[in-house]
């Protein structure tokens, strides 16, 4: 039987580094995001899925986008859905809306007690989206006097696009690609 031959530095060294390297796959494979925007699959949503990030030239020239609004997008900075359920306002700091009729308990908002507007509002910011405690419907004209977005049609405006939809509307800050949706059967926040 021949004898077993030694291993030499250099071959203990490749095998000591295609360890490491293996390790360090299994690490990255173990915690690396489950869907493209970094979250479990929890089945379908109607918020922005984030793109890859492009220079938004209509500001500064150098402010990177999450999101892109897509070609074609209307500039309406206030409008109402078809039904007329859902009116929004897109301003220099936030894109708003809110719902009238709705088949959801609202949120409790902190320090927003005996508020029937809370939960009925819903925006996002550069901070992402939330409930603000609202003192008075959203800013702009009245709900029946905005111009109407029809279903799968888009607007953006600033750093702002939302999407009409046949069951609600999404409204994302192309900066950050924080959304809301807003539906009769309650709002998510993304």
């Amino acid at each position: 039987m021949p004898a077993a031959r030694r291993l030499g530095p250099l071959e203990i060294t490749l095998i000591v580094i295609d360890v490491v390297l293996i390790g360090v796959l299994i690490f990255l494979l173990a915690t690396a995001p489950e869907g493209p925007d970094g979250n479990a699959d929890d089945g379908p949503t109607t918020s922005a899925e984030p793109t890859e990030p492009v220079t938004d030239e209509t500001t500064s020239g150098t402010s990177t986008q999450a999101v892109t609004a897509p070609e074609g997008a209307l500039e309406i900075a206030e409008f109402q859905s078809p039904s007329g359920n859902i009116w929004c306002t897109i301003g220099d700091t936030a894109a708003v809306c809110q719902i009238n009729d709705i088949d959801y308990q609202p949120p409790q908002i902190e320090g927003c007690a005996d508020n029937d507007l809370a939960g009925k509002i819903v925006q996002v910011s550069v901070e992402g989206a939330e409930y603000p405690c609202p003192t008075a419907n959203i800013a702009g004209a009245e709900a029946g006097e905005r111009a109407v977005l029809d279903y799968e049609q888009t607007t953006a405006v600033g750093d702002f696009m939302c999407t009409s939809e046949r069951d609600g509307v999404t409204c994302t800050n192309l900066s950050t690609g924080s959304a809301f949706t807003i539906t009769r059967n309650g709002p998510s926040l993304g």
